[in-house]
């Protein structure tokens, strides 16, 4: 399912069985992600969606009932914090299909919603707009209500740029604990007002590389911190 940008919706289907692989325009439900998995072909045409060069790889597939779940849930949280018009900033948003998803539903849903997608080295030849900027330029430019990242790389830590942004009232990580961003990224103290909770209803609606905890012993998960207070909806001078 693709939509487009205005109120109208743009329905297409793809190629072959196979063919929401190789479009990154088009937005699979979770039963033709499954459907994939069944046959030998399937596994390969996925196996080619996932390996990628290395700074492309993929480790999640985006469903019609993931981003649908996630922009409700997302429009909840504003709607209880008396946002008028939301800003919601993927960083490390790599191809943008994400937040370009995303932004299809949340901005017709409510159309003073924006959903920006930025990263430091926007991909190629995307299907989606992302904005070239780091994290903290991105915090400062857009002050949003929402951050989500998905599959921080390891080792980085952006929560803390995050927390520290007076109109952030909650952000989302994607990923599996262990493999991104660091410890202090889904655990400690200095989470500080943000409460964690896991939203495993979501992970039911989406197959990732990494989603099978009975071979794997772990699988990717997908966690809200929201503040306890609430943010300032207009920053400090």
């Amino acid at each position: 399912m693709r939509l487009s940008n205005t109120a109208e919706s743009s329905v297409h289907s793809p190629t072959s069985a196979f063919g929401w692989t190789t479009d990154p325009s088009y937005l699979p439900s979770l039963d033709e992600v499954r459907a994939t998995e069944i046959s030998f072909e399937g596994k390969e045409a996925l196996r080619q969606y996932y390996v990628r060069p290395w700074e492309t790889e993929r480790f999640e597939v985006w469903t019609q009932e993931f981003i649908a779940g996630l922009s409700k849930h997302i429009l909840s949280g504003v709607n209880v914090a008396q946002v008028e018009a939301p800003m919601i900033l993927e960083v490390g948003a790599g191809d943008g299909r994400l937040a370009g998803f995303l932004g299809q539903i949340i901005e017709l849903s409510d159309p003073q919603a924006s959903v920006v997608a930025t990263d430091t080295e926007p991909q190629q030849g995307s299907a989606f707009p992302v904005i070239s900027m780091d994290v903290r330029e991105a915090l400062e430019e857009y002050k949003p209500n929402v951050v989500i990242s998905s599959w921080m790389p390891l080792g980085h830590e952006w929560t803390r740029d995050m927390r520290a942004a007076p109109t952030v009232n909650e952000y989302i990580i994607i990923g599996v604990p262990h493999m991104t961003g660091s410890y202090s990224t889904w655990h400690g103290p200095e989470l500080g007002e943000f409460i964690p909770a896991d939203l495993e209803q979501l992970d039911q609606q989406k197959i990732g590389q990494l989603s099978d905890e009975a071979i794997l012993g772990y699988k990717t998960i997908t966690r809200s911190f929201k503040r306890q207070t609430k943010a300032r909806l207009i920053p400090e001078q």
